[in-house]
């Protein structure tokens, strides 16, 4: 399954600004989780991926017996089962998340845990208050996730794109200033930044 990225764009003129809207889709993450014996554990504990990631955990050569036993109630887990256990190593277990939500699990034999954290996608980037402060200053304010990291970028041709600003969203609002702006014709296009 593919996760979507946000993208606004805008094409903003003298005379005003036209707005235009498309998504540009993602390939979906794989993430590694190793079942180790020293330290003794899931690394990392805790793992967070987007709706349609997948977690691939390995033991190691040299690993002793351990499971991965889910503790949730969810049924995101593969063939509903609640054990997967490796009694010769080297060995894999694979699961893609298609819903979002908190997928807590543990080692039955040793007691220690791990958790999936999946992400729900985003809500759509909404533009407003578009305008011009003076002929070279344009202004915008976008909608952003808090805590999520988001790019500005302009292009006279769509085809060359130069990155204006970058940002981690402080709140669900984030004003775009491009005091640089020129009276000519540009477009600007707002992306929502993957994960770390």
């Amino acid at each position: 399954m593919k996760t979507i990225k946000n993208t606004i764009q805008l094409f903003g003129l003298s005379m005003g600004v036209i707005l235009c809207g498309h998504a540009i889709l993602a390939s979906a993450a794989i993430a590694h989780v190793t079942v180790n014996n020293s330290p003794t554990g899931f690394v990392p504990q805790v793992t967070t991926i987007n709706v349609g990631d997948t977690v691939i955990w390995t033991w190691p050569v040299g690993s002793v017996l351990h499971n991965v036993t889910y503790t949730g109630t969810s049924t995101n887990w593969p063939g509903n089962s609640v054990t997967m256990s490796a009694t010769s190593v080297p060995l894999t277990f694979t699961n893609t998340f298609n819903t979002a939500g908190d997928f807590p699990y543990d080692c039955s034999i040793h007691l220690f845990t791990g958790t999936i954290n999946v992400t729900a996608p985003s809500a759509p980037i909404e533009i407003s208050s578009l305008r011009f402060l003076s002929p070279s200053d344009f202004q915008f304010t976008y909608s952003a996730s808090p805590n999520s990291s988001y790019i500005v970028q302009k292009s006279s041709d769509l085809t060359q794109w130069t990155n204006v600003s970058t940002n981690l969203a402080a709140s669900s609002s984030v004003l775009f200033d491009d005091p640089n702006a020129t009276g000519s014709a540009v477009f600007y296009r707002v992306q929502l930044l993957p994960n770390p």
